[in-house]
């Protein structure tokens, strides 16, 4: 036997009852009289008309704490409904019908048919667990990643941040950023350049090379921002991927500083082995004091200054 468990929400006593003693051979079988029924784990619900219109709102909210899971509504219709609807069902049947409804079969039910109908909705619907399990292991390793990833739309309006990014931009909770703009949180004069890159890669969909920036969250942090075209939630949205490389630019400016300072020592060792060879060669206190003026005047300690 199946494990999958079918809810049977039908109102037609007769027909409640054959469709329940068919699928008891393979599933297990809820039988819905009330809209408690609702409340219990099923994978699929088998209903007709009658209760679509007495139990439409908890129907419609049953389905929708399952999303994005799908949780398949199969309508039961009668032939003579069917024919006077003509072929093309789903666009002239009410409302109502077509929102709540994934698939159709009509009265009389044909065991073959309703077994395909079943097998179909229920395969889709662990397709979407699947997909569902996947999202959430990929949440998962995204949320211990050691850089800061965002998605956003195509405005910079954040719908994911990871653990890394509330870090970054200086708060508790990630989602405390939800439906906010991550343009706010960078240097107003980069806002332009990254508003730039996020559009591109939405009209593109591919992948942005990285662009440097600065994120301000009371503190200014040096960043470089690389992002990628996706889906998310089944709309078009941009990954951002965020690296922190304050550390990093703040070591390269030691190294310019120490780069800066080594050249003036090494100048400074040249001009007084000059005045070494000059106080060797020369024969008076006069020659002495006219040779250290000439090398000190000759030194430029700022050559930086004088190219400017």
């Amino acid at each position: 036997m199946s494990d999958h468990r079918i809810l049977v929400f039908v109102e037609h006593e007769q027909n409640r009852r054959l469709l329940a003693d068919w699928l008891s051979q393979e599933y297990e079988v809820v039988r819905g009289e009330s809209a408690d029924d609702l409340e219990t784990e099923f994978d699929l619900c088998i209903l007709d008309r009658a209760s679509i219109e007495r139990y439409d709102e908890a129907l419609e909210e049953r389905k929708e704490r399952e999303r994005p899971v799908l949780l398949p509504y199969l309508f039961v219709v009668p032939q003579q409904e069917l024919d006077r609807l003509g072929g093309d069902i789903w666009s002239r049947i009410d409302a109502v019908v077509r929102q709540r409804a994934d698939e159709l079969i009509t009265t009389p039910i044909k065991k073959a048919e309703l077994h395909g109908r079943l097998e179909n909705l229920l395969r889709s619907r662990g397709l979407s667990l699947e997909l569902k399990e996947q999202r959430e292991q990929y949440r998962r390793l995204l949320s211990v990643a050691p850089e800061t990833i965002a998605t956003v739309s195509v405005d910079g309006e954040v719908s994911y941040l990871n653990a890394r990014g509330a870090e970054l931009f200086g708060v508790g909770d990630p989602e405390s950023l939800y439906g906010e703009s991550l343009y706010g949180y960078v240097s107003e004069g980069e806002r332009d350049d990254l508003r730039s890159m996020v559009e591109s890669v939405n009209e593109s969909g591919e992948q942005a090379g990285f662009m440097e920036a600065h994120v301000v969250n009371g503190e200014v942090r040096h960043v470089e921002i690389g992002a990628a075209s996706i889906s998310y939630d089944h709309q078009p949205a941009v990954q951002l991927v965020i690296r922190d490389v304050t550390d990093r630019h703040r070591r390269e400016q030691q190294v310019a500083r120490q780069r800066d300072q080594l050249e003036k020592l090494n100048r400074l060792n040249g001009v007084i082995r000059q005045i070494d060879q000059a106080l060797v060669r020369a024969t008076s206190r006069e020659e002495i004091e006219q040779a250290v003026c000439e090398r000190l005047a000759g030194a430029d300690p700022n050559p930086d200054a004088r190219d400017a």
